[in-house]
């Protein structure tokens, strides 16, 4: 004996998820995304976002971030759409630096999403840097230093970040020592007294050991 049964499976389309266009933003902007096209919205990554669970949220971009929109139509169907969002701004990696007295050390900082040729740069204090409007100067502090660094883009973004210059003392190489008499296998004592360093190498007669 033989029977049979059918069932109807439909397929449903994916939500066309659309999202806001890749944009671009000056430091300590705010940004508006918006997305169509589905039923619920979600975002990641979260961060920077006033409400990741809606389909409007605002963004406070500090650096560069994709944005993925997340959209569920009512039949459960998932889609997604991305968001480029570019950020002017500029950090220094690491924070810190150090020279050697009377030395030189280059500043380099990080610049996202501009032109470094049509950037403007003013770094202050001016005093011993290179070029104070130039993106990497030398400077040679005389003492521990903080410098600031101002950029302006041709769009009229700016932004402002500092970075420290610790300037280490000069080394100072010395040593004292004490003879016994001058006879054969005569002991020769030899007490460093070297200053703000840490490697050393001694030479006898041209010889390094």
């Amino acid at each position: 004996c033989i029977n049979y049964d059918t069932v109807n499976i439909t397929v449903n389309p994916l939500p066309v998820v659309v999202a806001t266009v890749d944009t671009f933003v000056c430091a300590n902007s705010t940004l508006q995304l918006n997305a169509s096209g589905a039923l619920d919205d979600s975002w990641s990554p979260t961060q920077w976002l006033s409400n990741p669970q809606i389909s409007n949220p605002i963004s406070t971009p500090r650096e560069n971030i994709d944005y993925v929109v997340i959209g569920t139509d009512i039949n459960g169907c998932i889609n997604t759409d991305t968001v480029k969002v570019s950020v002017f701004n500029i950090s220094f990696e690491p924070r810190d630096t150090s020279v050697c007295f009377r030395d030189s050390v280059e500043l380099n900082p990080i610049i996202q999403s501009g032109d470094p040729n049509l950037i403007s740069y003013v770094w202050s204090p001016s005093n011993g840097v290179s070029n104070p409007n130039i993106r990497n100067p030398k400077v040679s502090p005389p003492i521990d230093q903080e410098y600031k660094l101002r950029v302006r883009d041709q769009n009229g973004c700016f932004d402002v970040d500092s970075i420290f210059v610790e300037v280490l003392p000069t080394p100072n190489a010395n040593f004292e020592y004490k003879v016994t008499p001058r006879c054969q296998n005569a002991v020769v004592e030899i007490l460093n007294t070297s200053t703000s360093t840490d490697d050393y190498q001694w030479f006898l007669n041209g010889r390094a050991y």
